[in-house]
């Protein structure tokens, strides 16, 4: 396969540090766009020189989203998004390599500029869509708040628009589910502007002992409390209020539930709500996570709507059976009473009912542990990188093919 010349931008980390890297390492002449600064991008194993940063971005970004600074300077999100769009669009041009770029991956929201500006040449243009289509993203939000009466956090119209100009400028939207494939299709994107690639884990890092399984068999066969786990953000996105009907419907004596990362704003109260009956443990290092997965029987996810979440990956690989929603992507990886279970959103009573069968049939739980093991593990960040180089060289050749017909 032909070496290609990659641009990938993100306002942020997301996924594409991990494909970057991969694509690196399969050859290609990748550079990467961030507003991280280099010495922090070196630790996700990405090196000079390819990568350009805009770390002035990174730092104001981070300073003026502290809570008191954000309450005071109002919503400055626009300012932010095409700051780093019209940066991109000059680091693109400044950096581009003799023959130009094969194609431009840029995660949406800052994807714009660039894009007007490639969108007439050779240069394939990718916007990476974290979840699905924004307008269905913000019509499942806004159900919530209805739902909940909670104001929860929706996508700006500023940032509809915007990115609803992104889907129209880019030659394909990538993104990582079913769930965020149709949503593209309900809102009238034709399927053959829609691509589909989940994303890797990194089984070097998230990978189950055999001392952790059998410790994990051990406390669930005495019958300890049965351990529930999620990761990530506790949110109303992420199906916070539904986990809060859900432990106050089951038996303390019988669950142990712990969350680790970040509670947000909407979330808040319900943490509060839950302190006496769930452990809040702050964000930690990704290195770190192992650690906590190798605490937990069994790991929960019950997002309204999540692209991809790979913490569901992630404890798949550590040996966790996972619940999670039909919403979320990874749910690709899961069949029920195999290595997890899918559920509807918003059904804390259908959780109910499979953790109390698990409670009572304890053997059938450990069964399911034991054999994960023997199944298929989560693709890989190098299966990831390397689907995504095979499809970038097919869509290129049909570019520039037509590029030169014009």
């Amino acid at each position: 396969m032909a070496k290609l010349n990659l641009a990938l931008a993100v306002h942020g980390r997301f996924h594409m540090f991990d494909l970057a890297r991969e694509m690196r390492a399969q050859g290609h002449n990748v550079t990467l766009f961030t507003n991280y600064p280099p010495f922090i991008v070196k630790r996700f194993g990405i090196v000079q020189p390819g990568v350009k940063t805009d770390y002035v971005h990174g730092i104001m970004t981070r300073v003026f989203n502290l809570p008191v600074l954000s309450r005071m300077s109002g919503n400055l999100e626009g300012y932010f998004h095409r700051k780093f769009g019209r940066w991109l669009r000059r680091a693109a041009m400044a950096a581009e390599p003799q023959g130009g770029w094969d194609a431009i991956l840029c995660m949406s929201g800052i994807a714009l500029e660039a894009f007007q500006h490639y969108r007439n040449t050779k240069t394939l243009c990718i916007l990476h869509r974290g979840s699905t289509h924004i307008r269905d993203q913000w019509d499942i939000l806004n159900d919530e708040e209805l739902r909940t009466g909670h104001k929860v956090e929706k996508p700006s119209r500023w940032i509809i628009q915007r990115e609803e100009s992104e889907y129209e400028a880019c030659d394909l939207i990538r993104v990582q589910s079913p769930f965020a494939f149709s949503g593209f299709l309900k809102k009238g994107v034709p399927d053959s502007k829609i691509d589909l690639i989940p994303l890797g884990v990194s089984r070097a890092k998230f990978s189950a002992t055999d001392e952790q399984v059998a410790e994990r068999t051990r406390r669930i066969t005495a019958g300890e409390p049965l351990r529930i786990l999620w990761t990530g953000t506790f949110c109303l996105r992420k199906g916070a209020w539904d986990l809060r009907t859900l432990v106050n419907q089951l038996d303390p004596e019988r669950f142990s539930f712990r969350f680790v990362g970040t509670i947000a704003e909407d979330g808040q109260e319900l943490a509060n709500e839950l302190k006496d009956r769930v452990t809040f443990i702050p964000k930690v290092p990704q290195d770190e996570l192992p650690a906590q997965y190798a605490w937990g029987d069994i790991f929960m996810l019950p997002s309204l709507e999540d692209g991809f979440a790979v913490v569901v990956t992630q404890a798949l690989s550590c040996g966790l059976p996972a619940m999670v929603s039909k919403n979320t992507g990874s749910s690709l990886f899961i069949k029920d009473d195999v290595n997890g279970w899918v559920v509807p959103i918003r059904a804390p009573e259908v959780m109910r009912d499979i953790l109390n069968d698990l409670d009572q049939n304890r053997a059938k739980l450990v069964g399911i542990i034991k054999s994960m093991n023997t199944l298929s593990p989560p693709g890989s960040w190098e299966d990831t990188a390397a689907m995504t180089i095979e499809d970038i060289t097919n869509r290129c050749a049909i570019k520039s093919s037509m590029h030169a017909m014009s």
